[in-house]
């Protein structure tokens, strides 16, 4: 329906589109918004939704309204079990990350105190 400049930094700008559809066996029709990116390295959605002046979305049948730009499959690919267990790690690589030091910090101060106990010890009062 419509196309605009949402914005542009120094790599790219980004293009807002609004588009319409009507879902499968209804006769509202929907209307939603998509934010394209046209940078110099990947820009082929952009290209796609311009050239052929159609956008390919993915909706919900039961809400009509949860509509997304769906490109070469990507649901399927963001869902892959590659990249669940590449977000796990990510996440474990984080954890271990943070509790590290927070691990060393503890273990230097238990032996600080076990060290001034065993000198209060040997001291005689």
């Amino acid at each position: 329906m419509r196309s605009f400049t949402a914005g542009c930094g120094k790599a790219a700008c980004t293009r807002n589109i609004v588009y319409r559809f009507t879902p499968h066996g209804q006769n509202q029709s929907v209307e939603g918004r998509l934010s394209l990116s046209t940078s110099h390295h990947d820009h082929e959605e952009y290209d796609y939704v311009m050239a052929t002046n159609n956008v390919p979305i993915l909706y919900d049948p039961r809400d009509p309204s949860r509509a997304m730009f769906f490109w070469r499959d990507q649901i399927a690919n963001r869902a892959s079990p590659r990249k669940m267990w590449d977000f796990i790690l990510i996440i474990n690589l984080i954890f271990a990350a943070a509790a590290t030091p927070l691990g060393l910090m503890m273990a230097w101060s238990i032996r600080r105190q076990r060290a001034k106990a065993r000198a209060a010890k040997a001291t005689p009062a």
